[in-house]
């Protein structure tokens, strides 16, 4: 009777200790195995970002050397279109002492 109530409660208590010990071990690898993931996470959003970062400034970097070359474009166009109105108002300026000289003669 008491006895064996007595050797059941130990063993039940055994039982129970076994498994709060097994949900305590698994807790702890559990955490442990959560807080690898956070870090694997965590580099590899560094990971994205630096990549992120290193696109960008290579496409601001390829941007800044097309502008530069339609700067480059622009200042050539303007001084060609400035030579061209030279030598117009030079010809203008020739067709009109032509003129001159011929309605002289």
């Amino acid at each position: 009777g008491a006895d064996e109530e007595g050797e059941r409660y130990a063993a039940m208590r055994v039982d129970y200790d076994n498994l709060a010990a097994a949900a305590s071990a698994a807790r702890e690898s559990f955490s442990v195995e959560l807080g690898e993931a956070h870090r694997r996470a965590n580099m590899n959003e560094i990971r994205y970002r630096d990549e992120m970062a290193r696109v960008r400034k290579e496409h601001e970097e390829e941007l800044d050397a097309l502008k530069q070359q339609v700067f480059s474009t622009e200042t050539v166009l303007q001084q060609t279109t400035d030579e061209l109105g030279t030598l117009r108002a030079l010809k203008s300026e020739m067709r009109d002492r032509a003129e001159e000289a011929e309605a002289r003669a």
